[in-house]
């Protein structure tokens, strides 16, 4: 086999779930899953263990079954955080800003924000350097519209390409009323989150 095939199925692996035994526990990183079903996406990250589906086969296929998996191992993000976030991107919004946090966790701090160093900002966009994690793990990038827009732009699909991670959008109405949309993101598939 080619070394850049071997390459390509060492780093992004895929499975035929076995029909009669117990499908292998994944470690860390991402893998995908033909099932009986179709097509799955399965992850798993310090903080969290997702397998969901992709594409559904029109028959069925001859593997094994996938159970959905949706589960924060780290706990709950706490509400007061996300109140935090809110709050922040809202004095951002009544200046007319964009803003940008990262929510990130440690099994020694828990989950916290990190606010990255803004380079450029505008009411259209916030440009930053990434921040040092110091061995914390990204759960949550969020930027907010200081205007009634919640949903992802063209430009949030290509940052959200790589890595394991939920996305968050924050967005005010004219009475600076909060609306939130988050997705979750692996690897450049995202699976919307529903109220």
């Amino acid at each position: 086999m080619d070394i850049k095939d071997r390459i390509i199925q060492k780093s992004c692996p895929v499975l035929m779930a076995p029909r009669y035994s117990e499908l292998p526990e994944i470690d860390r990183g991402y893998r995908y899953l033909m099932t009986a079903d179709g097509l799955w996406l399965e992850a798993r990250v310090p903080w969290g263990h997702f397998r969901l589906p992709l594409w559904k086969s029109p028959r069925p296929l001859p593997y094994g079954e996938a159970e959905t998996v949706f589960r924060l191992e780290s706990g709950s993000m706490p509400m007061s955080l996300l109140e935090r976030c809110i709050d922040v991107a809202r004095n951002k919004a009544e200046s007319g800003f964009e803003w940008a946090g990262w929510v990130v966790w440690d099994a020694v701090d828990g989950y916290r924000l990190i606010e990255p160093e803004v380079i450029e900002e505008s009411f259209a966009s916030v440009c930053y350097r990434y921040p040092d994690l110091d061995g914390a793990h990204l759960v949550m990038d969020l930027h907010s519209h200081p205007f009634d827009m919640p949903s992802f732009s063209r430009i949030d699909d290509r940052d959200d390409m790589g890595g394991i991670r939920f996305a968050g959008v924050i967005s005010f109405n004219a009475d600076m009323k909060p609306r939130l949309m988050v997705r979750l993101c692996i690897e450049g598939n995202f699976f919307e989150l529903r109220g």
